[in-house]
């Protein structure tokens, strides 16, 4: 059992929560397990959206820089391949309000939502500032950001949304 817990304590280090069980029981031994949930690479990707290609390719340069991962998507019907294609969930989704064919950044947000199965964090970017705008963002429990949007100001967020 003190292997176990050697062992245990450096997954700890290594990953956001880990379950460890010890069952035992005279004449069978003894069952170690230990049920982890992996955030360490999968928080750092950040979902992209916006319709401009050289918006999401310039974000995502930036962003890298930072040190995350990024996906990108023009579309939701782009988003919705690329959520498909890749094991790894995104720790935040940064998207641009309006989007093709009248959809709209929320919607964005909540594919990602429905796909991952929880409340992923996000920011909407947009150069609306109408009243109507953040009531939206707030509605979809989304933080709203107004273009443009000066790095250090984006950083700040993105950061404290993943202190979370």
């Amino acid at each position: 059992m003190g292997i176990t817990i050697v062992f245990a304590e450096d997954i700890f280090v290594l990953y956001a929560s880990p379950h460890i069980g010890v069952n035992s029981a005279p004449f069978y031994g003894v069952l170690h397990g230990v049920i982890m949930t992996v955030l360490d690479e999968q928080s750092r990707l950040i979902v992209v959206v916006d319709d401009d290609p050289a918006i999401v390719e310039s974000l995502a340069m930036v962003l890298e820089a930072w040190g995350f991962d990024t996906m990108i998507a023009l579309t939701l019907d782009g988003l919705r391949d690329n959520l498909l294609d890749t094991p790894r969930q995104p720790g935040l989704v940064i998207s641009d309000y309006f989007l093709p064919n009248g959809r709209t950044g929320a919607e964005a947000v909540a594919l990602v939502r429905q796909h991952c199965g929880r409340a992923v964090p996000a920011i909407i970017l947009t150069g609306d500032t109408t009243t109507e705008r953040q009531a939206e963002a707030t509605a979809a429990g989304c933080h709203l950001l107004h273009k443009p949007v000066l790095p250090p100001a984006l950083r700040a967020m993105v950061e404290e949304l993943f202190k979370k």
